[in-house]
């Protein structure tokens, strides 16, 4: 027998492949509801409506790499190792989760209303985190005295870029750039460039 929270990852799990690839005034809670093999009655049980449901779905995608951020500002000393553990973080999470990432930019692209009250709820306290973790590594002369909020975005995009448009990419550069060895080549060089860029000058 299936828990409650069985059911309600099933739920947001094919809410999110139906919201990817239909976007939010294209999904269906019939499609939805037939791709989780529930009855409608049950999605508006656990998620009341569409809109809960999508902003539901998206504060989950979030969850993990807040999380995880949160772990590494707090947890790493060292800014050096954190610049590691940062882009291995990051990379891992666009590598599995390309459902989220046609979401962020499809509601980006509207505006973003139905995310901005999950991104103050789940992305403030992670990204507030990891900028002030930068600044206090810069107040100690440890690293460049850069403003850590440009620093996180600057981290943040140079590796959602490149996974945003990697069709884009692989025309450019033809090579399976998802592939594990890639991937681990990608990591290496953007934590090379990242620590070059933020290193005292004398």
């Amino acid at each position: 027998m299936r828990s409650a929270t069985d059911t309600r990852v099933k739920i947001l799990e094919a809410a999110r492949a139906v919201f990817a690839a239909r976007g939010f005034d294209g999904a269906r809670m019939r499609a939805i509801a037939s791709k989780a093999r529930v009855n409608l009655a049950l999605i508006h049980y656990h998620f009341g409506g569409k809109e809960l449901l999508y902003e539901s779905v998206i504060e989950s995608a979030f969850a993990e790499i807040a999380t995880s951020t949160e772990r590494v500002a707090l947890t790493i000393t060292d800014p050096y190792a954190a610049v590691g553990a940062f882009v291995d973080l990051i990379t891992d999470y666009f590598v599995h989760n390309h459902e989220v990432q046609a979401i962020v930019s499809r509601e980006s692209a509207d505006g973003g209303r139905r995310m901005k009250a999950v991104v103050e709820r789940s992305l403030k306290v992670p990204f507030t985190l990891a900028a002030g973790f930068y600044e206090e590594a810069a107040r100690k002369g440890l690293v460049a005295p850069f403003d850590g909020r440009h620093w996180v975005v600057n981290v943040f995009g140079m590796i959602a870029w490149y996974f945003h448009n990697l069709k884009v990419v692989e025309m450019l550069w033809p090579e399976d750039l998802e592939a594990p060895a890639v991937v681990a080549r990608r990591k290496a060089e953007m934590t090379r460039l990242i620590l070059d860029g933020i290193r005292p000058r004398n």
